[in-house]
């Protein structure tokens, strides 16, 4: 009996166990022929993917290095559908502008055909846009949070181009003046402000009387010295800007003249005078000094004329300054005062052309308005208003024609000479003597001597 029990056991466990394994094979048939079910309605539909939509922008179109893209009124965009469903359905995208001044335009579409469009106006435009297959799954699901928006600045305008002149420069109302170091600026704007791609490049170009020179790509502020060209004549400088849609600006015209030479300038010391050395002289009050200029050195001259002069004496000076614009200027200048004096002068034009080109031409004039004393010897002997010294210097003049011929001796400050003069012919002789102590009132001035000659009597 217990083994009989046992056998009745183990049969039921071998039924429960068999019955548990043929839900779970049931089950999984069910399963299987789901998924089979679902694969045979996938490969009957296509892919279950949404369409996507594309755009692209045609020239001219500019990228910076921030992301903003900029066209122009001429830049021709296309949006269109495309699907990975192997089944190929159709589609229609749609797209819509943001204008400025008019806001949101209608909604465009177009059906398995590529749209194309461009910008009426200019500044700064948004463009939408999404597709639909013809199965009906939308790109912009859910909630049109899949639509695609893009920015775009539409310039439509070149660069402006300007062109200014540094230091020195003269405007006279008409014609600007400037020299050969004289730097140019070339500055370019874009516009409008905000929507402007920015100037890609400018260029310029030089005529130098003759010629229109090559266009050459500006790099920064130059003169007509650092490329070369020293010529004083009329010139042109021409220049024009490009932006990065390549709009291209308007030629900015200037003429100039370059005058690089100063005035010419004319010095005359009239008599009574006595050169004593390069630059120095004895005088008087009533001896003129003419300094005449005018600026007529080169073919294209300013014209303008200035003049700085300065009288130094005992620790004082006078300026005398004058100008003209154009034509001759002349200055007369009289010493009043006994005794040495420095003058000075310069003059230049507009442009700062300017003589002597190292700052001041300078001499010295010693003013001896006081004729010395003299006494007469038998023997003709001259001697000086003031007492011999020891140590006196004789000049025999006897193996010497004195007709019109005159004699100087320049003794050190302080020293005390006496003059021998023995005339050897019947004829009227001139005694000139020159010092320049005027502390001692010893001044320029002349003695009459009439012959016969002392060796006579």
């Amino acid at each position: 009996m217990e083994g009989g029990k046992n056998m009745i056991s183990k049969n039921k466990q071998k039924e429960r166990s068999f019955g548990v394994s043929g839900k779970k094979i049931a089950a999984l048939v069910v399963i299987v022929g789901m998924v089979a079910m679902a694969f045979f309605v996938m490969q009957a539909r296509g892919d279950v993917s949404p369409p996507h939509s594309q755009i692209e922008v045609g020239d001219p179109h500019y990228t910076n290095t921030t992301g903003a893209t900029y066209v122009n009124t001429t830049t021709t965009l296309r949006v269109w559908g495309e699907s990975d469903d192997t089944s190929n359905p159709g589609w229609t995208v749609y797209y819509r502008i943001f204008a400025p001044g008019s806001g949101w335009g209608a909604w465009q579409s177009s059906h398995n055909k590529v749209a194309e469009f461009s910008f009426g106006e200019k500044c700064k435009h948004y463009v939408e846009y999404y597709a639909v297959d013809d199965r009906g799954r939308n790109e912009s699901e859910p909630d049109w949070e899949n639509v695609h928006n893009m920015t775009f600045y539409v310039d439509d305008t070149a660069p402006t181009t300007t062109i200014e002149f540094g230091e020195p420069r003269y405007y006279d109302g008409t014609d600007w003046y400037i020299t050969s170091d004289t730097i140019v600026y070339i500055n370019a704007t874009d516009e409008p402000d905000g929507c402007a791609s920015g100037v890609k490049y400018t260029e310029y170009r030089i005529w130098d009387g003759e010629d229109w020179g090559d266009w050459t790509i500006y790099t920064g502020p130059f003169s007509l010295r650092d490329i070369g060209d020293t010529n004083e004549c009329e010139h042109g400088i021409q220049a024009r800007s490009v932006d990065n849609l390549d709009n291209l600006g308007n030629k900015k015209t200037e003429i100039v003249y370059v005058d690089n030479t100063p005035p010419s300038v004319t010095k005359t010391i009239y008599d009574p005078k006595k050169e004593i050395a390069e630059d120095e002289y004895y005088v008087t009050s009533d001896t003129r000094i003419r300094i005449r200029t005018v600026d007529d050195q080169g073919t294209y001259n300013v014209g303008s004329v200035h003049i700085n002069i300065t009288i130094e004496y005992q620790g004082q000076i006078t300026y005398i300054n004058d100008s003209v614009s154009s034509g001759q200027l002349t200055k007369n200048i009289y010493l009043p005062e006994n005794c040495t004096h420095i003058l000075s002068y310069r003059v230049y034009d507009d442009l700062g052309n300017m003589y002597p080109s190292d700052g001041w031409d300078t001499e010295i004039f010693h003013v001896d308005n006081t004729p010395p004393e003299t006494a007469k010897e038998r023997d003709g002997t001259f001697i000086p208003h003031y007492d011999p010294a020891n140590e006196s210097i004789y000049l025999d003049m006897d193996r010497n024609p004195l007709n019109s011929v005159s004699y100087e001796a320049f003794p050190p400050a302080n020293s005390i000479n006496l003059f021998e003069l023995y005339p050897t012919y019947d004829t009227e002789y001139y005694i000139e003597e020159w010092a320049d102590n005027c502390d001692n009132d010893n001044v320029l001035s002349c003695l009459l001597y009439t012959s016969p000659s002392p060796r006579d009597s």
